[in-house]
This record gives structure tokens, sequence and C-alpha cells, in this order.
């Protein structure tokens, strides 16, 4: 069985000659020098094109079929599933950095809050030690609606009981961790679109 695999050539290039043939089993490797096939190639390709760009059309057309070997993508319904699953992972990896970088702001914005609520806590813990506490509450008035209002907005995004700040810490690292992992992922996966 024979596969038929188009080099890219120049405009002046015979279509009839256009066409380089490949058998299926055949492992063609970029040092075109040492490879028998491609010595074989030459003189049906060596009119119209410059050394150079003969030698990187080769060169190409040889990664191009390995790379299709390879991944035993030489259907081409195999070869559009693979664009399309590699597609779909690119745009899962996406989804997740987006995610992930929406979870670190908000964890970042839940240990701003929780240390400065502890900070009030502590002004309002204070309080039950004061001697005049009508004096210390209108003098630490600030603080009290800090308080108020950094309660509510924990609240709001969900947290009822106040984590440490080193179970926090440990979830912001984690996710930076994991952020770091899927953006190496999704780098690979665009990589793996190019070929």
């Amino acid at each position: 069985m024979l596969i038929c695999l188009c080099l890219p050539v120049s405009k002046s290039y015979k279509r009839s000659h256009a066409f380089a043939f490949f058998p299926l089993n055949l492992k063609i490797t970029p040092d075109l020098n040492r490879n028998v096939t491609a010595r074989m190639l030459r003189p049906a390709i060596e009119k119209d094109l410059n050394d150079g760009q003969k030698l990187n059309n080769l060169k190409e057309a040889a990664r191009t079929f390995n790379y299709l070997s390879e991944n035993n993508l030489l259907n081409y319904e195999d070869f559009q599933q693979h664009v399309s699953d590699v597609d779909a992972s690119v745009k899962a990896a996406d989804q997740r950095i987006i995610q992930i970088n929406n979870e670190l702001s908000t964890q970042k914005i839940i240990q701003k809050h929780c240390d400065s609520y502890r900070l009030c806590r502590k002004v309002i813990e204070d309080c039950k030690s004061a001697k005049n506490l009508k004096a210390y509450r209108t003098k630490h008035q600030a603080e009290y609606q800090l308080h108020d209002s950094l309660k509510k907005e924990l609240q709001d995004l969900g947290i009822t009981k106040i984590p440490s700040s080193n179970k926090i810490q440990k979830r912001i690292e984690n996710l930076e961790s994991e952020q770091t992992s899927t953006v190496r992922e999704n780098r690979n996966c665009r990589k793996n679109r190019k070929h």
C-alpha cells in the first residue's frame, strides 16, 4: 500500500512531479544525507528547486509524515478526530486556567479580609476588659464598623468560620502550583496543535 504525500514546491515546479510516494511502513528521517529513500527522491525534484529550499521541503515532509505515522493519523478521519481532541484539550486547559485565576483572586481577598478581621476582632475582644465601655467603643468606632463590614463580606464569600492564616496560605500555594502545571499542560497542547 502506498501513501501519497504532497511536498511543498515552488510555482515553477511541474505538477506531475509534485508528489512523492512513501511506503506505509517506511520511517523517513530528517537526516536526508544518510537516508536511501531521500536519495531516491532527489532526482525527481532536482530541476527547479535550489538546494536549501529542496532540503527544507524534504525535511518538513519527513517530519510531517513521521508525526502522522507515529500518532497513527494516516487516515483523514483519525487526523480530524486528533485535531478536535487537541482543540478540546486546549479549550479545557484555558477554562481551567481562568477558573484557577478566579479562585486565586478570591482566596487572596479572603486572606486579606481574614487578616483584617482578626485585627478588628482583637480590638472588640479588648472591649471586655476596658473600664469605660462607652468611651472605648466611641474611641474604636472605625474598628467596629470595619469588623461589621468585613464580617458581611466574608459571609458573602461563603466564609462562616474564619480559617487560619496557614490554611489559607496553603490553599493559595496549592492553587498556584496547579496553575503552573495547567499552564504547562496548556502550552504542550498548543504545541501539539501546531504539529
